[in-house]
């Protein structure tokens, strides 16, 4: 069910190309720099993903992903459960992850975080907007102040 409804909110916000035999992996390891746009696509739990110095970033990957966003102007993160998400020097940040998920977004216009269960910190980010995923709605996430956001306790 969540892995439908991300792949539905993802749909609606842009969506991420899928790439089974994707160029930028090699096994569990994502590497895209220096392109124009980097969509990827890693098929493998515990995948590092790094994607940067690009005018877009669009990634999914499974659980426990370690994915790192920086230098570019728009980064697309769709993961599982027990990601870790960091977004750094870019315009605008989307993120869909599952349960227990981490997000950081540091130097940034706009962060949109959409998750079931996880904390999310907003630094030096203009607008930040978490929600939780509740069956089939979006909740509002809790603001633990600082520009930290939880979706359960903070």
């Amino acid at each position: 069910m969540i892995r439908v409804l991300i792949a539905f909110l993802v749909g609606i916000g842009g969506g991420a190309a899928c790439h089974p035999e994707d160029p930028h992996c090699h096994g569990d390891v994502c590497d895209c720099r220096d392109h124009d746009v980097c969509d990827f696509e890693c098929d493998v739990d515990g995948c590092d993903a790094d994607c940067g110095n690009s005018t877009t970033c669009d990634g999914i990957c499974h659980d426990d992903c370690l994915f790192r966003c920086h230098d570019s102007s728009s980064c697309y993160a769709t993961c599982d459960a027990g990601c870790r998400t960091t977004c750094e020097r870019v315009s605008d940040c989307d993120v869909d992850c599952g349960e227990d998920c981490e997000v950081t977004c540091r130097d940034l216009s706009q962060c949109s975080v959409r998750m079931v269960s996880g904390h999310v910190t907003c630094e030096r980010v203009s607008g930040c907007d978490v929600q939780c995923i509740d069956g089939d709605t979006l909740v509002d996430a809790q603001d633990c102040g600082d520009g930290h956001f939880a979706c359960g306790p903070c």
